[in-house]
């Protein structure tokens, strides 16, 4: 029985290598596939802004997008002609139009200010024209739509790759890593989607992928749900929705027959989203209150803080325009990209938990950094105090960059530098840092007081006061 039972432990341990060996691979490829699409996607951007705004975003059937633009006070060309989500371009400039490739080749041969004859097949079948006079998408639009998007996909990418390479063997650094590789992709190719589609089928997986690494993470971070040690299948339940929705979302992606057949397939896998990020958040909020260990209920309150804020707006948004779509679908509530700004939230705080329970320094490092950025706010401010204080003293104008009020402020760094910076280290690790500031403070007497104790009384009185 004991030669039966070992065999059969073996086994298990060797498959869950083989698992664990083949999840990291495809982690990595997945990782991989991120930052091509990252590099072409910024590529892509480039080439389309050199040419002209026609005055509307068209997704991949060469339906007009929803987006607006976010100047106060104005609409894009097409929207101000009354065109609107599902009317599809027909021609420009008397040329047919079939897909964005035919778009950009049109537009690569006009200039900015000319004025064009654009085509269009609205919902109901008629057929609309209207003369567009080409313009370059304006600064704030490319802020919104493209320069955020790329520097959140870029760090999601970097915190992706870092967490991989430090917990690559554990399933919630992996789910981890799924999760921030597919909002890289789906942040940073956001532009793309509107403009060339080159990625459109990877934006749909990594948007669907997301959904199904919240629900992997809501069973395995920050603890393991009991289930998985009977059914440890059921890790990959989210995984498995995900990518029945990504397949059945490619079967209409580029259906030209019905161009607005897709909406409905991306608009199953928001709600899919929408509810993992629910199930996420409902997790985390059981294992703060209800965990047996502090540990678990640290980790699970300081994600919910994070990931509520970060993912709080995007998931409002998924489920608000879900349920309005159904009550009224001639109503549509267009996406605005600043939603992506409070996500960079979610992996500062989920890196600092990682990190500061792999006891790594962290909380060091974040008391270091918290003194030397108040210091240096002091030096700035003590600085601009002195130079306004002698010229309103003297009544006259005092140049900044004066080498005898430098040389002075010099001098007070150096004879007060130090005590302030204790003081600050004092007060901060009072505030924020006490148990841990205290726990540091008496770990070293718990081993120096028995070191100098001889006999076994004493030792044992010295030990009596840590019990």
């Amino acid at each position: 029985m004991e030669t039966t039972s070992s065999g059969i432990t073996v086994q298990s341990n060797r498959l869950s290598t083989v698992i664990n060996t083949l999840t990291q691979s495809l982690v990595l490829l997945y990782q991989a596939i991120a930052v091509v699409v990252f590099v072409g996607s910024l590529i892509s951007a480039y080439a389309w802004l050199k040419n002209p705004f026609i005055g509307g975003f068209f997704e991949q059937t060469m339906v007009i997008n929803e987006s607006v633009t976010r100047q106060a006070g104005k609409q894009w060309a097409l929207q101000t002609s009354g065109f609107r989500l599902g009317d599809r371009l027909v021609s420009v400039a008397g040329y047919p139009i079939s897909d964005a490739s035919d778009l950009r080749k049109i537009l690569e041969s006009l200039q900015a200010g000319q004025t064009v004859k654009v085509v269009m097949r609205t919902l109901d079948g008629d057929t609309k024209e209207a003369d567009i006079t080409l313009q370059h998408l304006a600064f704030i639009d490319q802020i919104s739509y493209f320069v955020i998007p790329a520097f959140l996909s870029l760090v999601f990418l970097i915190l992706s790759l870092w967490i991989f390479g430090l917990r690559r063997t554990e399933a919630a650094g992996r789910t981890f890593s799924v999760l921030t590789t597919s909002l890289s992709i789906a942040v940073g190719t956001l532009f793309d989607l509107y403009t060339s589609h080159y990625f459109s089928y990877v934006w749909t997986t990594a948007v669907a992928l997301a959904g199904g690494a919240l629900v992997g993470l809501g069973i395995v971070f920050p603890q393991e749900m009991r289930v998985l040690y009977r059914r440890p299948y059921l890790r990959w339940i989210g995984f498995a929705a995900a990518i029945v929705l990504t397949l059945n979302a490619f079967r209409v992606l580029y259906d030209f027959q019905n161009p607005i057949a897709y909406i409905v397939a991306w608009r199953d896998i928001y709600v899919f989203v929408g509810i993992s990020g629910l199930f996420y958040f409902g997790t985390l909020t059981y294992r703060a209150l209800f965990s047996l260990s502090p540990v678990v209920k640290n980790q699970a309150r300081t994600i919910l803080f994070g990931a509520v804020l970060a993912f709080g707006p995007m998931v409002a948004w998924l489920l608000y325009t879900s349920i309005k779509a159904k009550l009224a679908p001639a109503q549509s509530t267009p996406f605005n990209p600043l939603f992506f700004v409070p996500l960079i939230i979610f992996p500062v705080v989920n890196g600092y938990v990682i990190l500061r329970f792999r006891l790594l320094r962290t909380d060091y490092w974040l008391r270091q950094g918290m003194v030397y950025s108040l210091l240096t706010i002091f030096v700035i401010a003590a600085y601009g105090l002195l130079v306004s204080g002698l010229g309103l003293i003297f009544s006259i104008a005092m140049p900044s960059n004066n080498p005898y009020l430098i040389g002075g402020l010099v001098f007070l760094i150096a004879v007060f530098l130090d005590p302030i910076r204790t003081w600050l280290q004092s007060l901060i690790d009072s505030i924020f840092f006490r148990g841990q500031r205290a726990y540091e403070e008496r770990l070293p007497l718990c081993f120096r007081q028995p070191t100098g104790a001889i006999f076994s009384k004493r030792i044992d009185s010295a030990l009596s006061g840590y019990d």
